[in-house]
């Protein structure tokens, strides 16, 4: 606790590349006092391993010009950004305003990110603003090799493949468990 209010971390990351693969390791942190450290689980002793205690990060925008004007935060700890964009492929969601770039000086634009930073597209692997069963079959597909999708939507755990750990996951956010 700071003189500002809670200071929350997310979850660090850890894992070893083994023979070309990244392989993660649970961890986690371990406060005493004002003095941290991590807790890692079993992991092989004769290979790096590599922590990352990213406290935050995400993308927003498309690849022209974006630029943010003002960021709040609400008491549930969803943030609101608000800026303009010049990109036609800045991602919106189901329900949004006005989902393509009008041309011009740029659009507006307000996003709602929860409190892991997401914007709720992953998983959204038909990008129809809706993570439901047709992404959890595009998954599977891809993870048996039968269908190429969108990497970035379908690699839920971020390890730079689409596998079966995947599809559960986003079978998880199609059926409204928490990931």
């Amino acid at each position: 606790m700071t003189e500002l209010g809670e200071v929350r971390f997310s979850k660090p990351v850890a894992y070893q590349e083994i023979e070309g693969k990244r392989r993660y390791v649970d961890v986690s942190y371990k406060v005493s006092g004002s003095r941290y450290s991590f807790c890692v689980a079993r992991y092989d002793k004769t290979q790096p391993l590599v922590i990352d205690p990213l406290l935050a990060s995400t993308f927003l925008g498309g690849s022209n010009w974006d630029e943010a004007f003002s960021i709040a935060i609400d008491e549930d700890g969803n943030i609101f950004v608000t800026g303009v964009t010049e990109s036609p492929d800045f991602r919106t969601t189901a329900g949004a305003y006005d989902t393509n770039f009008n041309g011009g000086e740029g659009d507006v634009f307000i996003s709602k990110l929860d409190n892991n930073l997401s914007s709720s597209n992953k998983g959204d692997i038909n990008t129809d603003g809706v993570v439901d069963i047709s992404d959890v079959i595009l998954c599977l597909r891809q993870a048996i090799g039968l269908d190429p999708v969108n990497i970035e939507l379908a690699d839920m755990n971020e390890d730079g493949q689409v596998d079966i750990s995947d599809v559960i996951l986003v079978l998880r956010k199609a059926i409204g468990l928490d990931l």
